[in-house]
């Protein structure tokens, strides 16, 4: 991101940009973790689920930050991510206490 706007919403529709989309992600479970794996955007995750097996690395080259109902929310603040994306409506709680900090959550249902 530029120094001219730290939203990767503004970023994401802006023309001349090499960069589209959150850069710095943290994937409360293990599925979003899994496609950016696939889609070769890991180098984006900056945290990851406990539970998270798939793909084995991601375990070894990511720091864990939640389990499925709870979060090391203060690791995930110092983490500095532009995007969280979660899972269940069982993750509301960890969801709220981040989007009070002012960090953009995405909970995929």
């Amino acid at each position: 991101m530029t120094e001219k706007t730290n939203n990767w919403r503004t970023m994401a529709t802006s023309r001349g940009t090499s960069a589209y989309g959150p850069q710095r992600i943290v994937c409360l479970t293990e599925e979003p973790t899994e496609w950016l794996y696939m889609l070769g955007e890991e180098w984006r995750i900056v945290g990851i689920s406990g539970y998270t097996v798939r793909p084995p690395r991601a375990r070894e080259e990511k720091p864990k930050v939640s389990a499925f109902l709870s979060a090391k929310i203060d690791k995930i603040i110092d983490l500095k991510p532009d995007c969280v994306i979660g899972f269940s409506d069982l993750q509301a709680d960890i969801a709220t206490q981040l989007v009070k900090k002012g960090i953009q959550v995405t909970i995929f249902n």
